[in-house]
């Protein structure tokens, strides 16, 4: 099979890690190459993260030579510097301070919520995430509706949300219905 197009070289200032290395593993699964030595699964990662990646590699295991280290230390320290592990602490004040921008969309609002609940390590994760909702949402009709519902899950939330593109009673034909 001939090769897709390489992966463009990781770009730290506008994505993740995490991220990239899922799309590397992707990149491998596209090119029939899941089943590849470490050895040569290592050699395609640096050379496809570009010069940047490469370097950094290189520092981070000196005094060995890259070429010898093995492919799960240079990932590993590649994590650790790219992507460091975030305090939880820090994750879960981040989250809780999380409100729907002017203009965000419900269903965007939501997404982005799920993203910064990544590494919060919540018991309950769909509880916090429908509390943030609640709490955060900006359409005040909304939020009234989800605050009537005494037993509101994310489940019995999200069905009310992805409804609330139509128009509330009361509201002019024609008015724009609440951004969801």
């Amino acid at each position: 099979m001939a090769s897709l197009v390489p992966l463009p070289p990781f770009a730290p200032a506008s994505e993740s890690w995490d991220s990239y290395l899922a799309c590397f593993d992707c990149y491998l699964q596209a090119n029939e190459r899941t089943e590849v030595s470490k050895e040569r699964k290592w050699g395609l990662f640096l050379s496809l993260y570009g010069p940047d990646v490469f370097e950094t590699a290189r520092a981070s295991v000196v005094p060995e030579a890259v070429q010898a280290t093995p492919w799960d230390t240079i990932q590993e320290k590649l994590c650790n510097h790219y992507a460091p592990k975030l305090s939880k602490i820090v994750a879960r004040h981040a989250f809780y301070h999380w409100n729907q921008s002017e203009g965000e969309s419900v269903n965007n609002y939501t997404a982005a919520l799920q993203q910064a609940a990544m590494h919060c390590e919540f018991r309950d994760l769909d509880d916090a995430l429908m509390d943030r909702i609640v709490c955060g949402v900006r359409d005040i009709h909304l939020q009234r509706r989800l605050l009537a519902k005494p037993d509101i899950t994310l489940q019995k939330g999200g069905r009310g949300l992805r409804s609330c593109r139509t128009l509330r009673p009361g509201d002019p034909q024609g008015q724009q219905p609440a951004l969801c």
